[in-house]
């Protein structure tokens, strides 16, 4: 490796890809191999436990379910575990501080909040196009108080459940919160958002491998995609996370859908 190379590389960005794919992947091995011994599909096991549902299975695991569950939060959360530990060692609390500011900066053009709300917005759109081409269908709708509180705060599919504790706030205190700022430190915004989205994307691998090749396929392209949405949205805001937070929580969250 040349010196111009060697220069041109950030190291703790290599770093913070690096210890991300091990948490996640080591985690999914050991995950695929308690799935095994207790006879199930990893698949399954990893759905029962996002969505707290073990009692099926709970007496074919040789450890205890909440540990199952403990171990999928690391493998969702891997990517923000590892900005959080490459922001504390480049930037100690200063870094700490940041990444807080960036979490509660939510003075931004509505326009991002338009694009950030837009999963939503598609799903207001079917919803109104459901009801007008189907007769009656108001009538099997549930808009009880009960139902209002699942969709907001529902341990298998809530919105907010997916907010705080998966994909949403796993991931984008590193990608965006970490590795974005810097990668544009060194580079444009469309080669950061590139980095990014390839390397967010093959990191899903693990968990897509006992999908079709074209569901596959599919799924990578949408998540190199959409880094680039999320980078001008990052931009766009002065480096707020609430636009990526709400945009990839809304997303994520189809099953309330």
């Amino acid at each position: 490796m040349t010196p111009s190379i060697r220069r041109s590389i950030d190291w703790p960005t290599v770093c913070f890809f690096l210890l991300a794919y091990t948490l996640a992947w080591g985690v999914h091995l050991f995950i695929v191999r308690i799935a095994s011994q207790a006879g199930i599909e990893a698949d399954a096991l990893l759905i029962a436990a996002e969505n707290l549902q073990f009692d099926s299975i709970a007496s074919d695991l040789s450890v205890s379910p909440w540990l199952v569950y403990g171990l999928t939060r690391v493998q969702d959360f891997a990517f923000s575990i590892s900005g959080l530990v490459m922001i504390a060692y480049v930037g100690g609390i200063t870094g700490l501080r940041e990444l807080w500011g960036r979490l509660i900066r939510w003075r931004f053009g509505f326009p991002v909040y338009m694009v950030a709300l837009l999963p939503l917005a598609l799903f207001a759109v079917s919803v109104v196009v459901t009801v007008a081409t189907n007769e009656g269908i108001l009538d099997t709708v549930d808009l009880s108080p009960g139902a209002i509180r699942a969709v907001l705060f529902g341990a298998q599919s809530g919105l907010l459940v997916y907010l705080f504790t998966r994909g949403p706030m796993g991931e984008e205190l590193g990608l965006r919160g970490f590795a974005l700022p810097r990668l544009q430190q060194r580079h444009s915004p469309f080669a950061a958002a590139s980095i990014i989205g390839l390397f967010w994307a093959l990191w899903h691998l693990p968990v897509l491998l006992n999908r079709d090749p074209v569901s596959i396929i599919v799924f990578l392209l949408v998540a190199f995609t959409f880094s680039y949405i999320f980078t001008w949205m990052f931009n766009a805001s002065g480096g707020s996370l609430i636009p990526g937070l709400l945009f990839h929580a809304t997303q994520n969250a189809e099953e309330i859908w």
